[in-house]
């Protein structure tokens, strides 16, 4: 069998880097594992619940936004951006109670990147070189984030840029 390519290393990653916080794992602003989503076929829950309780909140969703890839960046190297969009959904309207401190949190388990994702290797080289969060944007009562339930939504947008040998890319074999 094949080694898991890097794109799909790297999603997974970055979720169980999310997953294995622990304040977001088993602190005060635990997500239960039953609102984590993934959209990768060995987890669980691979799309948001469409039939939701409030149980069902607070939720984070990490799905793929898309990448810019660039083949012979250097003579020798290939890189791709890809974009990731972390999703969290409350249904609490009191934003201190719901969307600050998970925030916070993210972006403490996302501090922590480089010891996750640099770790990773394709082809037995390292290929991620940074990932960060770029943007974060809120909404309050986004039906289509809560699907119809009042309270905060946030998208944050996150990018990891990921560098390969270009010969690499080039070998069918690998």
């Amino acid at each position: 069998m094949s080694e898991e390519n890097p794109f799909t290393k790297c999603h997974r990653a970055l979720f169980d880097l999310l997953v294995a916080w622990p304040p977001l794992a088993s602190g005060d602003y635990k997500i239960r594992a039953a609102n984590w989503v993934s959209s990768l076929s060995d987890r669980k829950n691979t799309k948001p619940k469409t039939a939701i309780q409030d149980s069902d909140f607070q939720e984070i969703w990490l799905r793929t936004a898309g990448a810019v890839p660039h083949i012979q960046r250097t003579s020798n190297a290939s890189s791709c951006l890809r974009r990731y969009e972390i999703l969290l959904s409350t249904n609490i309207a009191e934003i201190d109670r719901s969307l600050l401190p998970v925030e916070w949190e993210i972006l403490r388990a996302m501090s922590t990147w480089m010891a996750t994702l640099r770790a990773l290797t394709w082809n037995g080289k390292v290929f991620v070189v940074t990932c960060k969060p770029t943007e974060i944007t809120h909404s309050l009562d986004d039906i289509e984030a809560n699907r119809g339930t009042p309270g905060w939504s946030a998208v944050w947008a996150a990018e990891a840029e990921m560098f390969f040998q270009t010969t690499d890319l080039q070998n069918p074999a690998l």
